[in-house]
């Protein structure tokens, strides 16, 4: 971009040039909009020099994409009328986002209470069905439907969970169980 300036004296500028920075994450996905200015010389043709403002753009380019995300979540097809498919389309929508949610499952509960039955997941090798009558870890859906909190798992490698994460190269390292609440019954998912 600076060898066009100089040798054309015309402007240009890139949007939302992706970066991994390390700030406060070891690979922080951040966004930067560059624009390469020629300073002219006296002769008003000749580039003497380049002024380079950048301005970053991260919080707008993740805001809008999360906000899409849910927007695409709300405009589902209404005519959707069992829960099954209802977890699949929403894992479906999750799963087209994988820089914000590398990961999504959702088990649904039996009527009597005592099981999770994946319904859907955007990741291969999860149990199919988690007995919610005792300790079920690494993945806590008995705590969360008993407590009707979410609770975070942060660290799945010492759990011996590896989940990659697309695009970077490292594995998925936390993990938050939520509960979904459904009328009559609650879902157990996470992200």
């Amino acid at each position: 971009m600076m060898d066009g300036v100089l040798a054309t004296g015309k402007a240009t500028w890139s949007e939302d040039m992706e970066f991994y920075f390390a700030r406060r994450l070891p690979k922080e996905e951040v966004y930067v909009t560059c624009t390469y200015a020629p300073i002219l010389a006296a002769d008003a043709h000749s580039v003497d020099g380049i002024f380079a403002p950048c301005t970053e753009t991260t919080e707008r380019v993740v805001g809008a994409r999360r906000l899409e995300t849910l927007r695409k979540l709300g405009v589902r097809s209404p005519a959707t009328r069992t829960a099954g498919a209802a977890c699949q389309q929403a894992v479906a929508v999750l799963s087209e986002n994988p820089r914000d949610i590398p990961f999504a499952a959702i088990y649904l509960v039996n009527a009597a209470g005592t099981e999770a039955t994946l319904h859907a997941a955007a990741i291969p090798e999860l149990p199919r069905a988690v007995p919610l009558s005792g300790d079920d870890s690494p993945w806590p859906l008995s705590s969360v439907l008993r407590t009707k909190h979410a609770v975070e798992i942060d660290d799945l490698g010492a759990l011996g969970v590896r989940i990659p994460a697309k695009p970077w190269p490292e594995a998925v390292n936390k993990a938050a169980v939520l509960p979904i609440f459904a009328a009559p019954d609650i879902v157990a998912g996470f992200l």
